[in-house]
């Protein structure tokens, strides 16, 4: 299941801290969402994408989706473990 993503919201603080914590920006992560590879799982409340970027960057994001509104709560790079995951499915 890929949400099928008509816009992408933001909350106060998140597009900074992912930037200077991750070093992801905000079109990487937005690009994610539209990865033919992407995998989404359910967390408590919230879902998780494991994705790539254009150029190659294992990402994972929690995000919220609402009324075809992704809510991004924060993203970050893969783990290697999570790398693995990804790339056996």
């Amino acid at each position: 299941m890929r949400p099928q993503v008509a816009d992408f919201r933001w909350p106060p603080g998140v597009e900074e801290k992912v930037a200077s914590k991750h070093g992801l920006s905000r079109e990487e992560v937005e690009e994610c969402f539209f990865d033919p590879y992407a995998r989404v799982r359910k967390g408590k409340g919230v879902l998780h994408l494991f994705s790539r970027t254009e150029a190659g960057a294992y990402v994972f994001v929690v995000f919220t989706f609402r009324q075809r509104q992704a809510t991004i709560i924060t993203a970050r790079h893969m783990t290697t473990s999570e790398r693995r995951l990804f790339r056996r499915k």
